[in-house]
């Protein structure tokens, strides 16, 4: 977190730990398994090293929502989609 003209600014660090990880591993590719902020993290240090990668999503959450949308169901109380 960092403090400019006022503004409070967070700054994602972890693609810098995932690009020293990697760097000199001779690994060639990687399955990123999610696209959450880590997986966006990885996906950016992967790019920024010339790696190619799979972007393997895991969809159940997104067909739930779909699904209750169109037959108008109810959320259930611990609310999956936070």
């Amino acid at each position: 977190m960092v403090i400019e003209n006022n503004k409070l600014y967070g700054y994602n660090t972890d693609w810098i730990g995932v690009y020293k990880f990697f760097f000199n591993s001779g690994i060639k590719h990687i399955n990123i398994i999610g696209y959450g902020g880590f997986g966006r993290a990885v996906a950016y240090a992967l790019t920024k090293l010339n790696m190619t990668f799979s972007l393997l999503y895991i969809i159940l959450f997104v067909t739930f929502r779909l699904f209750r949308t169109v037959y108008n169901i109810p959320m259930p109380i611990n609310k999956l989609n936070q």
